[in-house]
C-alpha cells in the first residue's frame, strides 16, 4: 500500500481539488470529516463536476461516499476480489480509526507480478493471458460521436473503448476519462481524444507478461493482438 497518503476534506472547494488534482496528478484522494473516512473523489467526480458549474460547491457534494476499505493485515486476494467485484480502482486501508493508506489495482498487480517472477513456470500461477482477457469488446471508430461512445461506455458499464478502421484494423484506445473530458472541453469525435500510440500484447504472451507490461507503462487496460497469417 501508499502509505499515509494524500487526503482532502469534505468542506474543502471543488475548484481547489481541481487544481491541486491538476497540480500532483492523483487520480484517488480519500476524503475525511476530521479523522473519519467518509468518502473518495477521483478525478472522474471532478470531470463529472465541470459539467455542473455553480451548482456544485465542496468535495462532499460530488464524492463516492460508500466507500469499501481495507485494514493494513487483510489479504491481498480479498483485496483484488473487491476490486474487481466493484469494479473499482482504489481501497483505503483504515487503521485505529484512520486513514493509514491507499492500494490500487496498480499495487495489486505488482503483488500478483512478484512470485510470477520467482516461478514462472507454474501454470496456476501464470496462465495463457488469453485465459484472463475480456473477449466482448465495444469497437468505435474515429468518427464516432464523442457522447455516442459516452454512452457505450455507460450501457456496457466499460472504462474503455477500442478505436479501429472499419475492417477492425487497430487504430488506438479510449477511456471514459478521456470521454469526460473531451466533452467538457467542446471536442465532438473520437479521433480528437483517441490515444494512437497504443501498447499491444500478444495473444501468446503469458498473464504475467502482460501483467508487467502494464505496470512497467502505468495503464488499465491493455489490447490483446493476434499476429496475421503471411499471405503467400
Amino acid at each position: 500500500m501508499i502509505s499515509d497518503p494524500v487526503i482532502v476534506d469534505r468542506s474543502l472547494a471543488i475548484d481547489d481539488a481541481r487544481i491541486f488534482n491538476e497540480k500532483c496528478g492523483f487520480r484517488h484522494l480519500p476524503v475525511v470529516d476530521g479523522r473519519k473516512l467518509v468518502g473518495i473523489l477521483s478525478d472522474r467526480d471532478l470531470l463529472e463536476a465541470k459539467e455542473a458549474p455553480g451548482e456544485l460547491k465542496t468535495v462532499g457534494e460530488i464524492m463516492s461516499s460508500d466507500v469499501l476499505w481495507v485494514k493494513p493485515d487483510d489479504d491481498i486476494l480479498e483485496a483484488a476480489q473487491l476490486l474487481l467485484q466493484n469494479k473499482i480502482s482504489c481501497l483505503p486501508v483504515i487503521e485505529d480509526d484512520r486513514v493509514a493508506g491507499i492500494v490500487t489495482a496498480q499495487d495489486l498487480l505488482g503483488a500478483y507480478v512478484r512470485p510470477c517472477d520467482e516461478d514462472p513456470q507454474d501454470p496456476a500461477l501464470n496462465p495463457p493471458i488469453t485465459a484472463r482477457m475480456t473477449r466482448n469488446l465495444i469497437l468505435v471508430q474515429p468518427i464516432t460521436p464523442l457522447r455516442e461512445a459516452w454512452a457505450m461506455c455507460e450501457a456496457a458499464d466499460v472504462r474503455h473503448l477500442i478505436v479501429t478502421a472499419e475492417q477492425h484494423e487497430l487504430l488506438g484506445i479510449v477511456s471514459d476519462r478521456d470521454l469526460r473530458l473531451g466533452i467538457s472541453e467542446g471536442l465532438e469525435h473520437i479521433s480528437d481524444v483517441s490515444h494512437a500510440d497504443v501498447l499491444t500484447c500478444p495473444a501468446s504472451a503469458s498473464l504475467a507478461n502482460g501483467a508487467r507490461a502494464m505496470l512497467e507503462a502505468g495503464v488499465s487496460s491493455l489490447p490483446i493482438t493476434e499476429a496475421k497469417a503471411r499471405s503467400r
